[in-house]
């Protein structure tokens, strides 16, 4: 898609993936709550299949959308894991850089085989990646869960103003 699209069709929905995540990352505890009573497990366990397949295919949208562009993948993929079953942030927040990984590999695949990479940046980008993720993973696990979950909506609501403001200028 990124080899695809122009750069104007692209500013217009970053900002807006961001808003949604970030609303999202607010309102979890609630939509968490109102997602697993008694009534809606059992309508999920009865769709079982259905369910699954659902969350396949959101998620699906979401690495196209991480692989598009890397910015608020986190925050996108947070919002999202908050609306499983998991309520620790320290696991969704593993899950979430599996993804990121994951996403990464495939998108340098696809660069790779078209020539689109530029091999001299390479090493300082991977350096910065494995460095940022070891820290990042490292003093992240040691908060609270709750100065983790309000720093990640302050940084997020930050950024969305910002590419809502320098997309729109």
């Amino acid at each position: 898609m990124l080899v695809n699209t122009s750069n104007i069709e692209f500013e217009h929905i970053v900002p807006y993936f961001l808003a949604l995540a970030v609303i999202l990352l607010l309102f979890q505890s609630h939509l968490h709550h109102w997602l697993y009573t008694s009534r809606e497990v059992a309508l999920r366990k009865r769709h079982h299949l259905m369910v699954l397949l659902l969350v396949a295919v959101v998620f699906l949208v979401f690495s196209l959308y991480g692989g598009y562009f890397g910015a608020g993948f986190g925050i996108i993929t947070l919002a999202f894991l908050g609306l499983t079953q998991l309520t620790d942030i320290q696991q969704m927040n593993g899950l979430k850089n599996l993804a990121g990984v994951s996403v990464g590999v495939a998108d340098c695949t696809y660069f790779i085989s078209r020539g689109l990479i530029d091999w001299r940046i390479l090493p300082l980008f991977v350096i910065g990646n494995l460095a940022g993720g070891y820290y990042r993973a490292k003093y992240s696990a040691n908060l609270p869960t709750k100065i983790l979950r309000t720093g990640i909506i302050i940084i997020g609501s930050i950024v969305t103003i910002i590419l809502f403001y320098k997309f729109r200028s």
